[in-house]
Formats: structure tokens, C-alpha cells, sequence
């Protein structure tokens, strides 16, 4: 018979939607990237300190109280940068490298539901969460027809694996239950990236990170973007009311799919965007 029908995805498009990722070589520059971790870094040092003292003046007794970070295991994750310094917005958010790629796999209308910059240390802390098989959103246990959830993971430093770089499972976007050790000893892959390289990919594809054997830091920052319908982790527009912001921007925001109006109020925002 052969084949009667071929798809009309791309290379990158194709690979995401079988294999659940793909990657994306050298999007951003050098230049680019040093600047993205030399101001993620300084962030985190802000909110590290900001989260202590606040967790002081409410009397609160952390584990760890020279670091409260620690105590929640958040120790070395910056969590939303791009309040804090543009280099996280446009050129991260809004790039004509992928966006188009989010838009096909999540349509026109998306949020972003979290940015994080993570920075593992050597060794990372015990326990920590990411070096476990996991789904980016909390309590995806199930599959879908249609991707909810995408990620845009930019990476900042090289992953490989002595530095524990993360290894995707193929395909496992599509089965609910997670297999069994042997077949992902078989088939889970670890890529060697590059600072500057993209990986797209389905939130659903189960993922760890390794354990960082060696000195340098090992750093990327990841983008999920989801449907409206999934509420993003912190309220964006509080939190960027104060910037000027484009309405696409806004858009990614959730500004137009924010939930604080009253029933009244609610009714009155759709008359007047008539």
C-alpha cells in the first residue's frame, strides 16, 4: 500500500509532537547569555535577601534561618526574572526564533504560566525535586489530544552529562502511566547542549536533571507557557503594574484572562469590548 499520508510539520514541529522536544541551536549569543546569568544571579541574591528579612518580620522560624530559601527548597531558583530585567521579557518571551512554534503547538491564545532560572550548585542540595522523573505542571497525570502545557527551556551554560545536564523520555507525553525502569534505562537521552541552544518541548515528557558532579555552575532558564484555561503560578499583572509593557506582552501575561472581577464588574468588561 505504502504511504497515503504525510505530515505537514517541519523537522522541529515533528519531533515535538512524536518524540515530545527538539532542539534549537545557538538562538542566542554569548554575549547575550553571560548577561542573562550575571543578571539572574543578581536577582536571586535580591530576592534571597528580600524572602529573609519579610520571613523575619512576620516571626517566622525557618529551618535555616540564615537562609529561609533552604528551608523550602528553593535554594538556587530565581524564580519570575523577568519583572526585574527586560533581558527576561522580550527577547525571552517574544522571540521570532520560537514563538511561532508556541503558537502552533498552543495557538494564538497562551500565558505564561512560570519563568525560572535555575542554578545548580555542586553538589545540589539532596532531595531535590528536579532530579527525580517529573511533568512540569503539578498533578499532569493524564494525557491530552491537544498540547496545554509548552516549554522553552534556554540553556546558559553546558549540559552534559557530568554536569548532570537534563535527560527528556521520549514519547512519554502520550502514555499517562510512567514506564518501567528498564525501558527508560533503554531509552531516555541526555543531549549535549550548548549555552545558547533552545529545547522546545511538551510539558506532558517526563524529564529530570542529573547531579552536578563538577565545578562550574549549571544554569538555563525555563519558559512554560500553557492555555488560559490553567491558572499562571503567581499573578503577573500585581506583579508588573508598574512596567510598560505591550499589549502582546500583556497578553502573555494574562492580563485579558486575569480572575479578579465580580460578577458585575465581569459583565461590564465584555460589554465594553464590544
Amino acid at each position: 500500500m505504502g504511504v497515503r499520508r504525510v505530515s505537514t510539520a517541519d523537522k522541529i514541529d515533528e519531533e515535538i509532537r512524536r518524540n515530545g522536544f527538539s532542539i534549537i541551536r545557538g538562538v542566542f549569543k554569548s554575549g547575550f547569555v553571560e548577561a542573562v546569568k550575571m543578571a539572574g544571579s543578581q536577582i536571586f541574591l535580591r530576592q534571597q535577601e528580600s524572602f529573609k528579612k519579610r520571613s523575619q518580620e512576620l516571626k517566622l522560624h525557618p529551618v535555616d534561618a540564615s537562609n529561609p530559601l533552604n528551608s523550602i527548597g528553593d535554594v538556587g531558583i530565581c524564580r519570575a526574572p523577568f519583572v526585574d530585567s527586560p533581558l527576561f521579557r522580550d527577547q525571552m518571551l517574544l522571540n521570532p526564533a520560537y514563538l511561532s512554534r508556541i503558537k502552533t503547538h498552543l495557538d494564538d491564545e497562551f500565558v505564561l504560566y512560570s519563568q525560572v532560572m535555575a542554578i545548580s550548585n555542586p553538589p545540589p542540595a539532596e532531595g531535590i525535586s528536579q532530579t527525580g522523573w517529573h511533568r512540569e505542571i503539578f498533578y499532569q497525570h493524564f494525557t491530552c489530544s491537544r498540547v496545554i502545557a509548552f516549554q522553552v527551556l534556554v540553556i546558559l551554560d553546558d549540559f552534559n552529562q557530568k554536569n548532570g545536564g537534563t535527560a527528556f523520555l521520549p514519547g512519554s507525553h502520550l502514555w499517562e502511566e510512567f514506564p518501567c525502569q528498564d525501558y527508560v534505562s533503554a531509552n531516555e537521552v541526555q543531549p549535549e547542549l550548548e549555552p545558547g541552544d533552545v529545547v522546545l518541548m511538551n510539558s506532558f515528557v517526563y524529564h529530570r536533571a542529573g547531579r552536578n558532579l563538577c565545578l562550574p555552575n549549571r544554569s538555563l532558564v525555563t519558559n512554560t507557557f500553557v492555555r488560559p484555561f490553567i491558572a499562571s503560578q503567581f499573578d503577573y499583572v500585581r506583579m508588573t503594574q508598574d512596567l510598560h509593557l505591550t499589549a502582546e506582552m500583556k497578553q502573555i501575561l494574562g492580563y485579558k484572562w486575569r480572575n479578579d472581577k465580580t460578577m458585575t464588574e465581569w459583565r461590564l468588561d465584555r460589554l465594553s469590548r464590544l
